[in-house]
């Protein structure tokens, strides 16, 4: 027999280690203590200078890309330049957007015309700016809606839209075609604006242009930036007009300094000049439309902005200035003004050349 002493030591042995209570692991000592003051002071004093480097740093190089864009971006080649803008044809001599008007601006010195378009029912795009028709010929009808033939005819005399006091009348009441306007003007700049947000009027309208071999002096836009959108995927070889969109855009972000690192694909800025508007429309402006319009002109017609944009080859037009107070004032801002008096602008711009070539 086994006795008990055997037994207990045949018996599996438990780990000592098991049976006697575990000893805690004693943590590493760190420094856990508070920086001082004066630490927290100097780790502050070094976050500003950081802070102060980058954003001088963003500012030198913002600086220096609005000074010299070309670092960062192709500057554009515009294929002419346009300073005597014939708005409408200049639509306080003869009715507007008729070929009349455009024969009489090209003759008396306009560099470009400026008109607009609308497309009939029978996919006849016309130069026209109102959809409807019923303040160019007093009948409320849309040109949408319209065949070609059945488009009534311009009333004589009738009120310039941007200076009412003034009356023209023409012996040319048609609504032309844009592809007589190519076929009478193929070497003229013409600025177009396409109206109606119709997918057919931008096919048509990109259509004539390619047939016409005009892309280079044929800069098409519209306010809306959706529809200049469409317009630059339709066809990126045709100089854009900036959207009012994008004006407003860029106006903001001028002042942030981001613009000289913002690409453009836009070749014309062309903006509303309400300083001269207010000199034509002055007795049906309140003091405060005065006040938004003076803000409005500082905003995007200032001239840090207008000088960053002539150094991208950006060229800068404003409209309407029909005030002949504010003509000299505007063609020292822009590149190019259009007018409704296109006469009156020709003859100052020829004065000047003359006086400048003597001086």
């Amino acid at each position: 027999m086994l006795t008990r002493r055997r037994i207990s030591s045949l018996a599996p042995r438990r780990r000592r280690s098991s049976l006697l209570p575990q000893s805690r692991a004693k943590p590493t000592l760190l420094n856990t203590a508070r920086p001082s003051h004066s630490t927290r002071r100097e780790m502050g004093d070094h976050t500003w200078e950081i802070l102060a480097g980058c954003v001088s740093g963003y500012l030198l190089c913002s600086l220096l890309l609005l000074l010299c864009p070309s670092i960062l971006h192709r500057r554009k080649r515009p294929a002419f330049s346009a300073t005597v803008i014939a708005h409408r044809g200049g639509a306080a001599e003869y009715i507007e957007n008729t070929m009349q008007a455009f024969n009489n601006a090209v003759s008396v010195g306009a560099d470009m015309l400026e008109l607009d378009t609308q497309i009939t029912r029978d996919g006849k795009v016309v130069v026209c700016h109102d959809n409807n028709l019923s303040r160019l010929t007093g009948k409320d009808v849309r040109v949408s809606e319209l065949l070609y033939e059945e488009l009534p005819p311009l009333r004589s005399p009738q009120l310039c839209m941007f200076t009412p006091s003034i009356v023209v009348s023409g012996s040319d009441t048609r609504i032309p075609l844009l592809e007589e306007v190519f076929q009478q003007f193929p070497n003229t700049p013409i600025n177009l604006d396409v109206k109606e947000p119709d997918v057919n009027l931008r096919i048509q309208v990109e259509s004539l242009i390619r047939e016409y071999k005009r892309e280079a002096i044929t800069p098409w836009g519209n306010r809306s930036e959706a529809i200049s959108s469409q317009l630059f995927k339709l066809n990126p070889d045709i100089p854009l007009i900036m959207s009012l969109r994008k004006v407003l855009l860029h106006a903001v972000v001028l002042w942030v300094g981001v613009l000289p690192f913002v690409p453009i694909k836009e070749a014309y800025y062309e903006i509303p000049s309400f300083s001269s508007m207010l000199g034509t429309f002055g007795h049906d402006f309140k003091w405060y439309h005065r006040v938004i319009g003076f803000l409005f002109d500082c905003l995007i017609g200032n001239r840090v902005l207008i000088f960053h944009y002539r150094r991208r080859g950006i060229a800068c037009y404003s409209w309407v200035v029909n005030d002949e107070t504010r003509l000299p004032l505007e063609l020292a801002r822009f590149d190019g003004v259009m007018t409704d008096r296109v006469s009156a602008l020709a003859r100052l711009v020829q004065h000047t050349t003359h006086n400048g070539k003597h001086h």
